[in-house]
């Protein structure tokens, strides 16, 4: 695949993403297709989205698991036909400006900074998806004269009123 079919490819993910509205937890979309290309090659994650997309599914979580599963049978087992693949591609808008940073412009430096990154993240959790591992901190609300107030009526009704069952 050339330079330019592959930061097309990438923009047009990107867009998928960013026009489906996906839910991609705390990441911005372009890093997130960068994590996914880490792991997975670029047609895949493309293809990933539209089943995603496919089967209703518009969270980053939902194409990370398609991706999990192709990755363990060896190869994408997609479900939508080509013409849904052109319909919902046909839904996006024309960009004419590219998605990626000015640094990572160059297919080569996405490349190398995939490479970089995928060192770096591979020292962080094994899935990136997963609901966080700390605990929440505690809450405690402010309790002003306010809260108070309310405990002492709440308290008051329930406490006060009579059951009239004679």
């Amino acid at each position: 695949m050339t330079q330019q079919a592959s930061e097309q490819e990438f923009v047009e993910v990107v867009a998928l993403l960013d026009h489906y509205r996906f839910d991609c937890d705390r990441y911005t979309i372009d890093t997130l297709v960068t994590y996914w290309c880490m792991d997975y090659p670029l047609a895949w994650v493309k293809l990933a989205v539209i089943e995603a997309l496919y089967q209703g599914r518009y969270k980053s979580l939902s194409v990370e698991q398609i991706l999990q599963g192709w990755q363990r049978r060896t190869q994408p087992t997609f479900h939508f036909s080509h013409e849904f693949e052109r319909l919902i591609s046909s839904q996006l808008p024309i960009r004419k400006t590219p998605v990626l940073a000015p640094e990572l412009e160059d297919i080569s430096k996405l490349t190398a900074h995939l490479n970089q990154s995928k060192s770096q993240s591979r020292k962080l959790d094994s899935c990136r998806y997963t609901t966080a591992k700390h605990p929440i901190d505690q809450f405690i609300p402010n309790a002003g004269e306010e809260g108070e107030e309310i405990c002492r009526k709440f308290k008051t009704t329930t406490i006060s009123s009579p059951s009239n069952h004679d």
